[in-house]
Formats: structure tokens, sequence, C-alpha cells
């Protein structure tokens, strides 16, 4: 059967494919639509740019291991889990996490929003229960730690 994919995976593909022989930063929004066969309008669409892209790449893999609400996962785990799609596609992070930096980066980025889900699954096993500041502070600490190594 063939798996059709939707326009944000042609948009994710394509980056992926340039990224082999390019560093992400000098990858542009009109290279990656002419990759694969789409306007730039289509891609403003979806993203407010590469960096929002990149990060999506990798979002969507979090949200599918927080979407798995029979599981509960150990730290070691969980932080394993997290880092499994970055060792699948070690060559492509690597290029993404060297080669983007600051507010708009790829780390800061997937951080945030892979500490949103966290903090909201936290929440909902522990009956809604707000998560004090020193659990806030350690889980952003570990998982800025796991993403520091990955260009390594």
């Amino acid at each position: 059967m063939i798996v059709r994919q939707t326009t944000k995976e042609l948009l994710a593909a394509s980056i992926i494919e340039l990224a082999r022989n390019k560093t992400v930063e000098k990858i542009t929004v009109k290279e990656i639509v002419q990759n694969c066969g789409l306007t730039s309008t289509t891609f403003y669409h979806y993203f407010q740019d590469k960096y929002q892209l990149l990060a999506w790449i990798y979002n969507r893999k979090a949200e599918a291991l927080f979407a798995e609400k029979n599981i509960i996962y150990t730290w070691p785990q969980l932080l394993r889990a997290l880092c499994t799609p970055l060792m699948e596609h070690r060559s492509f992070y690597e290029n993404v996490l060297k080669n983007t930096a600051g507010n708009d980066s790829f780390l800061e980025k997937a951080t945030k929003y892979v500490l949103t889900l966290l903090n909201n699954r936290i929440r909902e096993d522990n009956g809604g229960m707000e998560l004090p500041s020193d659990i806030r502070f350690f889980l952003r600490f570990y998982l800025r730690a796991v993403s520091e190594t990955i260009p390594s």
C-alpha cells in the first residue's frame, strides 16, 4: 500500500534530504520547496521559518511518545526514548544542532515543546497538580544536557 505524505511530511523530507549535503543554516526556504515541488506560500502556510520545520520534525516523534497514555516511563527510559530519534538520524540532528543558534534555534524550539509535553504529562499523571519550580528546573536541565551531547 502506498503511504501518502502530508504537506508537512514532504517539507520535512525535503529539508532532511538537502541537509545531507549542506548545513541547515545555508538551506533556504526556496530550496526546500523547490526540492519537493511546492511553493513558498505553501511552506509559510504551515511554518513560520525553517527552524520551526526543524523543530516539528523532532516534536512529532515526541508527541507520539507522550500520546501513549498507558505507558509509564522511568526517567532513564524517558530520556532514552526522547533520544532515540536523535540517535536514529544522528548526522541530520548533528547538522541541525551545530548549525542553528539563538532563540529560534532547533534546540530552543524543541526543548521548549518537549518541556511543555513533559509538564502536561506529569500534571495529568498527578491529578492536575502544578509542578514545583525545582522539578521544572531539573526537567529543563536534563533535556538541555542530553541535547548538548548529540553534536559531540
